[in-house]
């Protein structure tokens, strides 16, 4: 029960921060942004606090359901930790945000399109920090053909991937504070690297081991 306790918190703490000034609200507020950090698109407030806290409770209760139904769920015991700490660090991105949108639809002068990099930066560096932890299964980490046929090839690229992500989130921090970056030219490569880098090097990992066996 000890490790729902924060989430719970931050669910009950946002819908009751969104309730007590739910009258002081515009008729409608931003919920998406481009990579600029304008506007994009507005729901109405009621729209927008059902939404946003529909998503705080499924971020809360995916992460029970999972290693219920993964065929590997025996090895989320090993993990279990930094499993609770990387799900619990996701809603508390989420709660910022919320919070960040509220603020902003009672008149405070806050940039979220640019938070926004703070927020994902740190959350990548959390991610980065934990999951060389995580063991192998069907839900949570890099999931693709190599590392899931091969133990130590799932080991390697998650303890690559942490490092990597640490330094991902970093940029995304650097890149609230420098002005004169280009959004659009630095967040783009970053997301790629992180999807295409993890996926390359397990491969290449794979081809070595093959390579090795023969």
């Amino acid at each position: 029960m000890k490790k729902h306790i924060i989430g719970i918190l931050l669910i009950v703490c946002s819908i009751t921060i969104w309730l007590l000034n739910f009258h002081h609200l515009p008729s409608k507020l931003p919920v998406h942004w481009d990579l600029s950090g304008h506007v994009n698109n507005y729901d109405s407030k009621l729209q927008t606090v059902i939404e946003l806290h529909a998503i705080m409770i499924l971020v809360y209760f995916l992460p029970m359901i999972t290693p219920k139904i993964d065929p590997r769920k025996n090895n989320y015991k090993f993990f279990q930790k930094s499993y609770t700490f990387m799900t619990t660090s996701i809603l508390f991105v989420f709660f910022l945000l919320n919070t960040s949108i509220l603020l902003y639809g009672l008149g405070y002068n806050i940039q979220i399109g640019k938070l926004s990099f703070i927020f994902i930066g740190l959350l990548f560096i959390v991610l980065g920090n934990y999951m060389p932890h995580v063991r192998s299964n069907f839900f949570i980490g890099i999931r693709n053909p190599w590392t899931l046929s091969n133990e130590e090839i799932w080991k390697k690229t998650h303890r690559m991937s942490g490092r990597l992500f640490l330094i991902v989130g970093f940029c995304f921090i650097l890149v609230y504070f420098l002005a004169f970056l280009r959004v659009n030219w630095v967040a783009m490569p970053l997301i790629v690297s992180l999807v295409a880098f993890p996926m390359l090097y397990s491969y290449w990992l794979f081809k070595k081991e093959m390579k090795n066996n023969k």
